[in-house]
């Protein structure tokens, strides 16, 4: 597993555990609420219900379904093995962009093309 793979993993799970607990808060909170404040006891509910909900949804896409469609994407259009054996690290619309000192730090090969169009 690469490292930026990793991080993505990890980045997503820290999120959304702490985006979990605050639902789970919501929800205790809305439950802790007397009956004569209905309104308020409702919101809370709701609310903690649609993020706790939402965070599944968002953690299967991010951590599954994501690169199966990136995967499945690139075999329609017939260049998946083409891209991934390339070693393609970046694409840059505008060369400033471009961190030229992390690239050329711990460089052995570098490959660089660059087109230009004007209409």
């Amino acid at each position: 597993m690469s490292v930026i793979k990793e991080n993505t993993n990890l980045r997503t799970l820290v999120v959304s555990i702490c985006a979990a607990l605050i639902a789970l808060g919501l929800l205790v909170l809305g439950a802790k609420i007397p009956d004569s404040n209905s309104t308020w006891k409702a919101l809370l509910n709701s609310l903690g219900s649609v993020l706790f909900a939402s965070i599944a949804i968002a953690v299967i896409w991010q951590l599954f379904q994501k690169r199966s469609f990136r995967q499945e994407l690139l075999e329609c259009i017939g260049s998946s093995e083409n891209i991934q054996s390339s070693g393609i690290e970046g694409v840059y619309y505008r060369f400033d962009e471009v961190d030229w000192k992390d690239l050329f730090n711990d460089c052995t090969e570098f490959d660089l093309f660059i087109t230009y169009g004007r209409s």
